[in-house]
């Protein structure tokens, strides 16, 4: 058994009691140091880098292996350092002193990187113990996050089917990826607070012009989003996060791979974008935080 796996199977027996079973709903246990299984026999095993998953059937993903490595490239690169300062401060502002450990859910969370570096920060700023935990339909996503980040607990699991206990997490957060209110409600503690982050109206506007131009796909207002989330939480606070982030000619490629704009561009108009004469890229992001 590699180490990875090792680490994951004592994180997830520890926290079992957070889960349960997507089939049945019933409670789970780590058995023999390698698979979640339900009182009904219903078993996931741990995949050898230490991420489980949670689907019971091959859900059909858009996003590609190829994505998430290009995002976890420009993660490490700092590009959303800014917005995981701002995250991390409104939770340490959240935070009180407890013995209690404190557990955040990362709703899409991809390749990881957004849960990893919130749990460190918060972790060195605090004497506070979180526990983090990732769950993404995407397995080439959960496969990195679990490669990449052991210290925390990775899933393949579908958001509008949650497999956790209700009222389990005191954060959660929800950051450029599809929202399941419904099951974030369930799962989110009485007083919990939900993190949403969606892209604002200048977001990567320097691709967006070059890929459309005058269409109607180059504007974008988030304001439906928004809208969809105060239906479901109080809104306790927004912060807009807009910068601009130097990129290297090099960096094009991961950087047009990483956004879903580029989808269903020709191959030939995504290579002429690798030449764009781009120094720097805008990052326009609105972070809302809610109480359920």
């Amino acid at each position: 058994m590699s180490n990875k796996k090792r680490l994951a199977a004592q994180l997830m027996a520890a926290s079992s009691a957070i889960f349960r079973c997507p089939v049945c709903s019933a409670a789970m246990e780590l058995q023999h140091v390698k698979s979640l299984e339900c009182i009904n026999r219903h078993t996931f095993d741990l995949s050898k880098v230490g991420y489980v998953n949670l689907f019971t059937h091959s859900p059909k993903v858009k996003y590609e292996k190829q994505m998430f490595e290009a995002r976890h490239l420009l993660c490490q690169a700092g590009l959303f350092a800014p917005m995981n300062q701002v995250i991390s401060d409104y939770m340490i502002h959240e935070l009180v002193d407890t013995d209690q450990v404190i557990k955040l859910l990362d709703a899409g969370c991809g390749e990881g990187s957004h849960l990893f570096h919130l749990k460190k920060y918060v972790e060195r700023k605090t004497a506070s113990r979180l526990l983090g935990v990732g769950i993404d339909l995407a397995k080439e996503g959960v496969y990195i996050a679990a490669r990449e980040y052991p210290n925390l607990i990775w899933c393949v699991a579908d958001i509008a089917n949650c497999p956790f206990r209700d009222r389990q997490f005191h954060f959660i957060m929800n950051i450029l990826s599809p929202a399941n209110y419904a099951e974030f409600q369930r799962v989110l503690m009485n007083g919990g607070t939900m993190i949403k982050v969606v892209p604002g109206k200048q977001h990567l506007q320097e691709i967006r012009e070059y890929f459309y131009g005058q269409t109607a796909r180059k504007a974008y207002t988030n304001d439906r989003t928004i809208q969809r989330f105060q239906d479901d939480f109080r809104i306790t606070a927004i912060e807009r996060v807009t910068y601009k982030a130097a990129i290297a000619q090099e960096w094009m490629a991961a950087v047009i791979q990483m956004t879903p704009l580029s989808w269903g561009i020709a191959a030939e108009k995504q290579q002429q974008a690798l030449r764009m004469e781009v120094n720097e890229i805008t990052m326009d992001l609105t972070i809302l935080f809610g109480k359920k």
